[in-house]
């Protein structure tokens, strides 16, 4: 992914979501993927399920960032060399969040999920691998230690990142989102629903 050198000296701007429900929350311990699909280093994330109106309105908050993420897809595509752009035909940009279904009827549910990660590990300036700890906050905006991850259902909010990407070698691009902290504003504990 070739990043100009304004590019990099531009401060990625915070977002928060609006309040939703948590359903895949690893804030505490990181998440190592599946056997499919391991992560050696583990991950934070969260996943918020937001009702299609909600969500409509929290991609129209990152309007700014989708436009950019779009104009970086076409301007990195056509980079490409033309062999690779004849065999792609065009690039393909995919809208943050998943439809989600109902798993007996298979319908949607009317649902949109959005996820949140970040690296569990990170090399500072000095070089030196770091352990990231994702900054937690009860409703009132005090920190919060916690020894469990929050339940399903739990209710947050989220502050995040947002970066464009783009895979050279399928055309896709879109935004991804980086979890920088949480607020929790009713915890379910974990194992409820």
């Amino acid at each position: 992914m070739a990043n100009t050198e304004n590019d990099k000296n531009k401060k990625p701007k915070q977002h928060t979501t609006p309040k939703a429900e948590a359903l895949f929350v690893h804030i505490v311990e990181p998440d190592h993927g599946t056997k499919e699909f391991p992560d050696e280093e583990g991950s934070f994330t969260v996943t918020l399920r937001m009702p299609e109106e909600q969500a409509q309105r929290f991609l129209d908050s990152l309007n700014e960032e989708l436009e950019e993420a779009q104009a970086q897809m076409d301007k990195e595509f056509a980079s490409l060399s033309v062999a690779t752009r004849k065999s792609l035909k065009h690039p393909t940009f995919v809208m943050p969040g998943t439809e989600e279904y109902d798993r007996e009827t298979e319908e949607p549910t009317g649902y949109i999920l959005f996820r949140f990660k970040t690296k569990a590990k990170y090399t500072n300036k000095q070089g030196k691998v770091m352990d990231r700890k994702v900054a937690v906050f009860d409703s009132m905006l005090s920190p919060v230690s916690l020894s469990a991850e929050p339940g399903w259902g739990s209710i947050m909010r989220v502050s995040f990142t947002a970066r464009p990407y783009f895979v050279n070698g399928t055309g896709k691009a879109g935004l991804t989102f980086y979890l920088n902290a949480v607020q929790i504003l009713k915890l379910n504990a974990s194992g409820e629903r």
